[in-house]
């Protein structure tokens, strides 16, 4: 049986490797000026589903990567910080 501490590890890793998939899913969407559907978490709030029409990528000068693109709940124009897009919840819009 595995320690707590191996079974967060491996917890933690499991988040990472959702967290690489979703990237990769964003980067294909943003090349195709395609719409995902993703949670997001607004700080100090429960997640909402999102659709967006991705335009693109872009790091802050903090450091923070940002997704742009055209809310198409909202119908506007949103800025989406990458740590706060759930883990494995990014799929595509068909």
């Amino acid at each position: 049986m595995a320690t707590k501490k191996e079974q967060l590890k491996t917890i933690n890793q499991m988040i990472a490797e959702a967290e690489v998939k979703d990237l990769r899913k964003i980067e294909r969407a943003v090349d195709k000026n395609a719409s995902i559907v993703f949670e997001y978490r607004k700080q100090g709030e429960e997640p909402e589903t999102r659709v967006v029409q991705l335009e693109n990528l872009l790091v802050s000068e903090s450091g923070d990567r940002y997704v742009n693109g055209h809310d198409l709940i909202r119908n506007e124009a949103r800025s989406f910080r990458l740590d706060r897009i759930k883990a494995g919840s990014v799929r595509s819009v068909r």
